[in-house]
């Protein structure tokens, strides 16, 4: 033990020696990684820990310490030090160097990358990001994991830790190839999104004796001669299947893992056909083969055969060809069915494996932290208006409601509690405020009874500052003991308002476009700083109530203040308009009046027509004495 301590001791003096300025900068990740090499791991996450404490005193933070550490902690499953494990790691990704840890920086932005869905605009945000070292990177990497923490008012990020156990799981089982951002093959890549399979299979796919014997019975002429030429083209590569039951709610997902050609890199395949050797396709693999049918056509109803025990489309497809195949030899009399006809089943199975899994993955991951396993969901919005003194205001509006009645309208039923906790239960709002390092500068908390309504309106001075907001919604209670130990995890909503509205009285402003429901006769008004439930998910059977303010009106020649106000809402796939000539967009323009150079309104606007989907709302308000315009604009999602 003294001679290891010894040889640490020395190579940490070289190293400061050799550089002094840029070592003593990397020395307590350098030591670490000695010591943990060492396996005198605890003395690495104790010297990690202290070091980024020290660095942090004089604003200096190494991201490298903060991937080190959850990595060891989560490879060693040491869960005593996941709380500490949690605040390292972000405190590593404070900093505001780029260029000395870019590395670091753009390895862990790649490990981010995949929980999102290629087709989701974040993937291809993060993506821009990466390919361009984007220097926001370390501040996008902390606010996503701040984000995705189920707990904000505890240290412990549940959320980061299981996603670096999966990925130690994933390093430590799935290793038949090293690539992509986790250094396994793909299965690891899935693995780190959605966690283990409900279902899975795996070996070697090929044909046995058994079913060469069925295609080529013993007293086939030649029989021994063809089964071998067969074999020549069936290279048994190995595969794995894996089947999970919550991705999809109207059926089971499957993917499919193997030798991509067979002798290729192990990853995820579209379909069984890429896992067959090239030259079973060849006109060659012809010649000696029963029915004179390339040998393609016989490993894919081999394969199939192996895939069939996990049912699903493999199963059925499988039962497809095996029919068929049978039928054709009872009917004829031949060995094999011709070969358009079954190029005709590759084609198609072919074609439908393209667009993916026949029951694709709905959500981006799975995870014991995120989605359906919060109790409660929670609407929040910021709003930027002037005070009546005109100056820049935030108003946080955050509402509550049961997981259970999350869709549309009826989410916004208040949060019943258990019978048993209706005396003592509480609804909680917590608002988080940090700056523009995501530390955490204050936090402000309100309390309401569930027989008034969960409604909490956080007003606050809008700073001139890129200050970011959480919203955290939980149920606080204590009375009944077995519910007072039940975990619920808080509803939360991120926010991060743009720069604040112009007091300058010389020109037109206009608040942010509020939008939700008139007030259904549950809620008492009193509750509600607009006059609507805020929310942007509307049912089409209820009118959507748009609520706006416009500030710094000029004054006409008769004493009035005169606007108009233009609505464009048009349907939108992600930042692309739907041009559809039997649902134009709708448009609607109104013209107002006011006694004052400030006005509120609000307006109704029946959305029974409209096709279901996400739309972008777009009002412009136009000062008509003076002509100056300013538009504002909303996302809203339009359900049955």
């Amino acid at each position: 033990m003294k001679m290891r301590s010894l040889l640490v001791s020395l190579a940490s003096f070289v190293l400061l020696w050799a550089t002094p300025a840029k070592a003593q900068r990397g020395a307590p990740y350098v030591e670490g990684m000695i010591l943990a090499e060492t396996d005198d791991w605890i003395a690495a996450l104790d010297l990690w820990s202290n070091g980024m404490e020290e660095m942090g005193t004089e604003g200096r933070y190494d991201p490298r310490i903060g991937v080190a550490y959850v990595k060891l902690v989560t490879e060693r499953r040491a869960t005593g030090y996941y709380e500490a494990a949690s605040q390292v790691f972000l405190d590593g990704f404070s900093t505001n160097d780029f260029i000395p840890y870019r590395d670091v920086i753009l390895e862990e932005a790649g490990r981010i990358q995949p929980l999102f869905d290629e087709e989701d605009r974040e993937w291809h945000r993060w993506d821009r990001m990466i390919r361009e070292q984007d220097p926001r990177l370390s501040w996008e990497i902390k606010r996503f994991w701040l984000e995705k923490d189920p707990t904000p008012g505890t240290p412990y990020n549940e959320r980061l830790i299981e996603h670096w156990e999966r990925i130690a799981y994933a390093r430590k089982n799935f290793g038949n190839e090293s690539y992509g951002p986790y250094e396994t093959d793909d299965r690891g890549t899935l693995y780190v999104r959605f966690g283990p399979p409900d279902k899975k299979q795996g070996g070697v796919m090929g044909a046995d004796d058994f079913e060469l014997r069925i295609r080529i019975p013993p007293d086939t002429p030649g029989a021994t001669e063809v089964r071998n030429r067969l074999s020549m083209y069936d290279y048994h590569p190995n595969y794995e299947i894996w089947a999970y039951d919550e991705l999809n709610p109207q059926d089971v997902t499957f993917y499919l893992f193997g030798n991509y050609q067979a002798t290729g890199r192990f990853q995820l395949v579209e379909t069984p056909r890429d896992l067959i050797h090239p030259s079973a396709w060849s006109a060659n693999s012809r010649r000696g083969t029963p029915g004179a049918v390339r040998a393609g056509y016989y490993m894919e109803l081999f394969y199939y055969g192996e895939l069939a025990r996990m049912g699903g489309p493999f199963g059925r497809r499988h039962s497809e060809l095996e029919s068929f195949w049978d039928r054709m030899a009872g009917v004829s009399n031949r060995p094999a069915p011709n070969e358009e006809t079954l190029e005709a089943f590759s084609i198609r199975y072919e074609t439908e494996d393209a667009f993916g899994p026949e029951f694709p993955a709905l959500v981006p991951v799975l995870s014991d932290y995120e989605g359906s396993n919060r109790e409660m969901e929670l609407v929040a919005t910021a709003t930027r208006l002037l005070s009546r003194d005109g100056e820049p205001q935030l108003v946080m509006t955050a509402l509550s409601s049961p997981r259970t009645f999350v869709e549309g309208v009826r989410a916004l039923r208040r949060f019943i509690l258990d019978e048993e906790m209706v005396e003592e239960g509480m609804v909680q709002h917590t608002l988080i405020v940090r700056d523009e390092a995501l530390m955490e500068v204050g936090r402000l908390t309100e309390r309401s009874s569930s027989h008034v309504g969960d409604i909490s309106i956080f007003t606050l001075r809008h700073l001139p500052r890129q200050l970011h907001y959480t919203v955290l919604g939980e149920v606080v209670c204590c009375g009944n003991q077995s519910q007072a130990e039940r975990r619920f995890f808080p509803g939360q909503a991120h926010l991060f308002p743009a720069e604040p509205l112009s007091s300058d009285p010389e020109y037109l402003e206009v608040s942010d476009i509020v939008t939700g429901l008139p007030i259904p006769d549950e809620f008492d008004p009193a509750d509600l700083y607009f006059p609507l439930v805020p929310s942007r998910t509307i049912w089409r059977r209820d009118p959507l109530r748009v609520y706006l303010e416009a500030y710094h009106l000029r004054e006409d020649t008769d004493g009035l203040y005169r606007y108009r106000a233009d609505f464009r809402m048009v349907q939108i796939e992600g930042d692309t308009e739907v041009v559809d000539e039997k649902n134009p967009p709708v448009t609607l323009s109104v013209e107002l009046e006011s006694a004052d150079p400030r006005n509120q309104r609000f307006f109704d606007i029946n959305v029974r027509d409209l096709s279901l989907g996400n739309y972008r709302l777009e009002v412009t308000v136009t000062d008509l004495s003076s002509g100056e315009s300013k538009s504002r604009v909303v996302q809203l999602k339009l359900l049955q």
